[in-house]
């Protein structure tokens, strides 16, 4: 009898928390609580309604990584969560940081909500007092997050704390920065150092850092500026493969 009133409790914790998650997503979504600079994965019918064009970021990216091989991801500054979503699809752990607790709490609702078990999110900003505690990945994925270094902290700084980052991607990386002919933004005089060619600036650093090969996928809208930035991956051509 007392087995059958605690199952019954727990049936009806699970359903009360059910409601609260699925009340968390639709409330985000219904009333734009957040800055909807990435959609909702799971609604591919508006893939591309976020500031940012995710989608097609995601397709271009994956088109220089291994088909459908799961890959450990951790993804720094992830917002809703978008990319840790689409490579959770691919079976390996996924994680998100992101300082912004919204943020957090919408992306972790949305993995209850979907059921997926292999991404996770955390509160957590990287600075170069916490850097070395992160774990390796496979994978780091570091989007419109190195411009704000700059701007908080000067070239040579912002640098070394990404080549701290970099440490920790044993294969992949996945990078775009703002650039400083986004002349409308504050931060862009910080990024000057990048001049005269901010391309050829970013690929010779990523090789610097330790990538061996380093793949230009595309060009894409900023949600900030109509300058569109550059997206690459860096590859360690050197490594084993995470198959293996």
């Amino acid at each position: 009898m007392k087995k059958t009133i605690k199952n019954i409790c727990i049936g009806i914790v699970y359903k009360i928390e059910r409601f609260f998650v699925w009340l968390v997503v639709f409330s985000y979504d219904r009333f734009g609580l957040l800055a909807a600079y990435q959609p909702n994965p799971f609604r591919r019918d508006h893939e591309e309604t976020g500031l940012r064009t995710s989608a097609s970021r995601y397709e271009a990216m994956t088109k220089v990584l291994p088909k459908d091989l799961p890959l450990t991801v951790v993804d720094i500054g992830c917002q809703r969560g978008y990319f840790v979503f689409r490579f959770a699809e691919r079976g390996g752990f996924c994680m998100g940081l992101e300082q912004n607790q919204m943020d957090v709490r919408y992306a972790n609702a949305l993995a209850t909500k979907e059921g997926v078990d292999n991404a996770s999110f955390t509160c957590f900003g990287v600075d170069s007092e916490n850097v070395d505690a992160l774990p390796d990945f496979d994978l780091v994925v570091c989007m419109s997050v190195f411009h704000h270094f700059a701007r908080k902290l000067g070239e040579e700084e912002a640098k070394g704390l990404m080549r701290r980052i970099a440490d920790h991607a044993k294969r992949y990386i996945v990078f775009e920065t703002g650039e400083p002919e986004e002349t409308s933004v504050s931060w862009a005089s910080a990024l000057n150092f990048m001049k005269p060619d901010t391309d050829t600036w970013v690929v010779e650093y990523l090789k610097e850092i330790g990538f061996d090969t380093v793949h230009r996928v595309g060009r894409f809208p900023s949600a900030v500026s109509g300058h569109p930035r550059h997206l690459y991956v860096g590859e360690r051509t050197s490594a084993q493969d995470p198959s293996v």
